[in-house]
């Protein structure tokens, strides 16, 4: 647990620094693929990619990284991909750099990954929907998750998750 406030903390502070501590609209929708390039990133879109082949790879030399995500995947997907995996550089590179960290992340099957896969995807979801602000919005937006997910532009499934992660909504 004390993991996850810690993934929790770097995630909500990366968002505070990047977009603001608000809740404008300027401050909610997080522009995923400027804050990689901030970060010394670089995103690439491509054609097909096997079933969870989205990738990143890092060039340990300078810190830079390219993010690879799937053309058929919506936007929307693709932003919480990017976010996942800038998880991964920060959690998992960043954080291990003195110890040989592994380079490469590439999920090739729903079976691989695991405890790191999941630390990735806290991570993005505190990145792109952090506590405070979703739950604010959530309220604000009388619990309409189509609205909420609108606000922060991620999907309504990636919106739903959080609300049930936050205990916003109980599970069916």
């Amino acid at each position: 647990m004390e993991n996850m406030q810690l993934i929790k903390g770097i995630a909500e502070k990366l968002n505070n620094q990047f977009v603001g501590e608000g809740i404008s609209e300027k401050e909610l929708n997080l522009d995923i693929v400027k804050l990689v390039e901030s970060l010394g990133g670089t995103v690439y879109e491509v054609g097909y990619i096997k079933m969870n082949g989205n990738s990143m790879v890092v060039n340990s030399d300078d810190n830079s990284f390219k993010i690879y995500v799937s053309a058929s995947d919506g936007k929307r997907r693709q932003k919480f991909t990017i976010a996942h995996e800038i998880g991964h550089y920060f959690i998992h590179y960043l954080r291990n750099i003195s110890k040989n960290p592994q380079t490469t992340y590439r999920r090739t099957s729903v079976a691989v990954g695991g405890y790191q896969e999941y630390e990735a995807n806290v991570f993005a979801a505190n990145l792109l929907m952090p506590e405070n602000k979703f739950k604010k919005i959530y309220k604000n937006c009388g619990q309409d998750l189509a609205i909420v997910a609108e606000k922060f532009g991620v999907s309504i499934a990636a919106a739903e998750v959080r609300a049930r992660s936050l205990g916003l909504i109980g599970n069916v």
